[in-house]
């Protein structure tokens, strides 16, 4: 319950905030965004933006590390068309508990209509990631 409001939360600053830029960030690589950048990106901007994948991971998680080559390809496959972004658990552990993470990896997924959907499925292989962001994204 606790988690939905969260995300209900989230979604509601999101769109009442309207859609962020793509500010300093680069195509094709995973970004490492912090608190004040998802802020300002995700909710105090009015401009339009791309869909985003953001990793929520912590750098003693083996299975982040494992994970995380496969979302670098990722990001360069979907370049120009979906941002992705890396949270990291031990700079950014305050808006991560705000998000209502409580395992890594988690993933975040932030729609272009501004929609939310946090997946806390752990690790998945590069085949079902581009998977998820398919249907995620792509599919109606």
């Amino acid at each position: 319950m606790k988690k939905n409001l969260i995300i209900a939360c989230l979604m509601a600053l999101v769109a009442i905030a309207g859609n962020a830029k793509s500010g300093d960030f680069k195509d094709g690589i995973v970004n490492t965004i912090h608190t004040d950048q998802f802020m300002e990106k995700f909710v105090d901007q009015k401009t339009p933006y791309r869909p985003a994948v953001i990793d929520v991971s912590a750098e003693w998680c083996g299975w982040c590390k494992k994970m995380h080559p496969h979302l670098e390809q990722l990001a360069k496959k979907y370049s120009g068309k979906i941002d992705f972004f890396q949270l990291n658990y031990e700079t950014d552990l305050e808006l991560i508990r705000q998000l209502g993470v409580n395992s890594y990896p988690t993933l975040i997924f932030i729609k272009a209509d501004g929609s939310v959907i946090i997946d806390d499925n752990g690790y998945r292989t590069f085949d079902v990631l581009d998977q998820t962001i398919q249907e995620v994204f792509y599919s109606k």
